[in-house]
């Protein structure tokens, strides 16, 4: 039995493992696939991620309130109404929110470009006005400006933020002044 043992012994000290080189460019290879296959996955989802941030990053600073084209008005026996002035810098985007204070809540009233406003039933009707006139609702244009009429209501402070694929960005406020005439 024991120079069987031996025999065992003998036949295994003669072989050899793999060699030192090979071992380590087995190991290099698994981790160079191991990090493509993670990066294949990460890579996409970092670029999805900080493209939405980066989007409303990019309108940081650029939307803001004209204050001296900005007012209410009320009257006794006239219709009220709340005219807001918006401004846009050098941006280009499809949907924005009003946030409109109503019955002790904040609602908001979401504006998109080419449609119709999407207004809950409530007494607050918001029409744009342009030079005076009546015109479809839209937004401003790049580095232009817009003027919203809100009929049927006294706001003494609004709200808007800007909506990039389907998230709110940043929202900015403004307290507004009694219009100096109607």
């Amino acid at each position: 039995m024991e120079d069987f043992d031996l025999k065992i012994f003998n036949k295994m000290k003669d072989k050899r493992g793999i060699s030192d080189v090979i071992a380590t460019v087995l190991i290099i290879l698994v981790t160079i696939v191991a990090a493509g296959t993670f990066a294949a996955f990460l890579i996409p989802w970092i670029q999805k991620t900080t493209g939405e941030a980066t989007s409303c990053f990019d309108v940081q600073g650029k939307i803001s309130f004209v204050q001296d084209s900005s007012c209410y008005f009320i009257k006794e026996g006239e219709e009220s109404y709340t005219k807001v002035r918006v401004k846009f810098g050098k941006i280009n985007i499809s949907e924005m929110n009003f946030y409109v204070p109503i019955d002790n809540e904040v609602r908001a009233i979401l504006i998109k470009e080419g449609a119709e406003v999407s207004e809950p039933e409530y007494p607050v009707k918001i029409l744009m006005i342009k030079d005076g006139e009546k015109e479809i609702l839209g937004l401003p244009p790049s580095n232009g400006e817009r003027t919203y009429k809100f009929k049927n209501a006294v706001l003494k402070s609004i709200k808007v933020a800007a909506v990039i694929n389907e998230k709110t960005c940043d929202i900015i406020d403004t307290d507004l002044d009694r219009c100096r005439s109607g």
